[in-house]
């Protein structure tokens, strides 16, 4: 899972995503020749920029100029997790994301596509450890609270998670708890009925679909 870091601008890792509009005006973080060939990939159309410099890489994210504002935000993601995907080609650890476009809703697609990419299930894999991604932080120069955001996108992990954990290690018990911990790590109030309860109040519909297995049935 990503740490997502908001730092000063005078911080800035080696590794750096710069999210763009066609208008913006590149600063002296690229030299002249790279400016010029960004410039002519962008006249080409181009929405993801790769300046490799061997001992570190930078990526030049175009925001795209779609009729609908849901086109762009999908290309925004789908280039954070190509983005991303790179990063790990290059077994890089951190990265920082610069946006030098006005509009907050483009960072959010991007780091959104970068965050999700992270995800995965790697647990029963004997080779797990080699498995993992190295991309485990990305820092972020923006004045954006970003916790509604990661909470979010920390739920669809949660929520994969349950679907790919084999039937027979997530019996309902042990589904109990697990949502208690998320439950109360997110300060959520929690009540679980148990099967008594249930019988006191005539829950037949979960009771009957219970009777297919050996496992308790839990509200």
């Amino acid at each position: 899972m990503l740490k997502i870091q908001q730092i000063q601008e005078g911080n800035i890792v080696q590794n750096v995503i710069y999210l763009v509009t066609r208008k913006t005006v590149l600063g002296k973080e690229f030299s002249d020749q790279e400016k010029e060939w960004i410039s002519s990939r962008i006249q080409m159309d181009k929405e993801l920029i790769h300046v490799n410099r061997f001992d570190n890489q930078l990526y030049v994210v175009v925001v795209p100029q779609k009729k609908n504002s849901w086109q762009n935000t999908e290309i925004l993601r789908r280039k954070g997790a190509e983005v991303f995907g790179s990063l790990n080609n290059f077994k890089t650890d951190e990265v920082t994301l610069v946006d030098l476009t006005s509009d907050a809703s483009n960072l959010i697609a991007l780091l959104e596509g970068l965050y999700l990419s992270s995800y995965q299930f790697v647990k029963y894999f004997k080779d797990s450890v080699k498995r993992i991604y190295s991309l485990n932080q990305v820092n972020v120069i923006a004045d954006i609270d970003f916790t509604v955001y990661q909470n979010l996108w920390d739920s669809v992990f949660i929520t994969k998670n349950l679907v790919n954990e084999p039937v027979m290690s997530l019996p309902s018990t042990v589904f109990v708890e697990q949502i208690k911990s998320v439950c109360q790590n997110s300060g959520i109030d929690i009540t679980v009925y148990d099967k008594h309860w249930l019988v006191d109040h005539c829950m037949g519909g979960i009771l009957a679909i219970n009777k297919g297995s050996i496992d308790p049935p839990f509200l």
